[in-house]
């Protein structure tokens, strides 16, 4: 939703827009992380149930902040995770100030192609 804010809205947000570059990049450095491995898809950190009733950082929590992941046997969730990266990454392909990170795009895509995610 980010990167699509990006690209309709990107002119009108002035001195804005390196910040909201930046945020995108964080999420397609994330999604990089998230498959670094072949077949398995880091999808979550901690649980939502009981991070929701703390409320400091992550950082700072002493709470188990187990970390979850989806491996290429759990084909219910693979669909839905592959399309959910799809929309998240390629709009911002077609910005025209993505061409400084077109190397990383181009990873995140070829991962994305490769049947496991």
């Amino acid at each position: 939703m980010l990167a699509w804010g990006v690209l309709e809205f990107g002119k009108a947000m002035g001195p804005d827009l390196p910040h909201a570059l930046e945020a995108v990049r964080w999420a397609t450095d994330y999604f990089l992380k998230a498959t670094a491995v072949p077949g398995v898809v880091y999808a979550q950190v901690g649980d939502p149930y009981l991070d929701h009733y703390c409320w400091e950082r992550p950082e700072a929590m002493d709470t188990p902040r187990t970390t979850y992941a989806v491996f290429e046997f759990a084909d219910e969730y693979q669909g839905s995770y592959n399309d959910s990266l799809r929309s998240a990454v390629c709009p911002f392909l077609l910005f025209p100030m993505a061409t400084s990170g077109m190397a990383i795009c181009l990873v995140v895509v070829t991962n994305m192609a490769s049947g496991y995610y």
